[in-house]
């Protein structure tokens, strides 16, 4: 398999990339707080660490995963977004997680369409779906306004429940 680069696509405003070792403590304090019971959180310091650890192994066996969303004006690490596909989820997934301060500027939004764009023409990857936690209302709003629509219900191998949106097919 041919190393992915750090870099992996760009926005007016976001830098998508790998994941690096300085992006845990972000990860680390998004995941001790309530906001991350959406995506499998609240997690402790080594739940968090382990879960980190799990993402930088995604992309080693995959040649793909999560990526760190840099925003360009500031330099800052505002959250992740990219493909997931563990063993035992239905196919590839996008996601995305912004971290506290950066909601309601659309870049979940716009972080996600390049991401989806990037996975049908790097990674050969046109279907993608995405898997929101029931409730999960702004992740359900962002799916809309990608143009995903409501497949099914779904429940994830340890048993959370969510919801599988269908993203249009992108072309490669």
């Amino acid at each position: 398999m041919t190393p992915t680069p750090m870099l992996i696509t760009e926005t007016d405003r976001l830098i998508l990339r790998r994941p690096q070792p300085g992006d845990l403590d972000a990860f680390t304090a998004y995941y001790a707080s309530d906001r991350s019971a959406t995506t499998a959180g609240p997690l402790d310091g080594p739940a968090a660490w382990k879960a980190f650890a799990t993402e930088l192994g995604h992309w080693q066996m995959r040649g793909f995963g999560m990526c760190s969303v840099i925003e360009k004006a500031s330099g800052r690490l505002i959250g992740r977004c990219g493909l997931w596909y563990p063993g035992g989820w239905p196919e590839p997934e996008l996601g995305w997680t912004l971290y506290d301060g950066a909601e309601g500027k659309g870049l979940a939004t716009e972080a996600a369409i390049a991401m989806r764009a990037h996975a049908a023409t790097a990674w050969n990857l046109p279907h993608l779906i995405s898997i929101i936690a029931l409730r999960n209302t702004r992740s359900e709003a962002v799916a809309t306004r990608l143009g995903a629509a409501l497949e099914s219900d779904w429940t994830s191998p340890a048993g959370r429940q969510a919801r599988i949106w269908r993203h249009p097919r992108e072309a490669a």
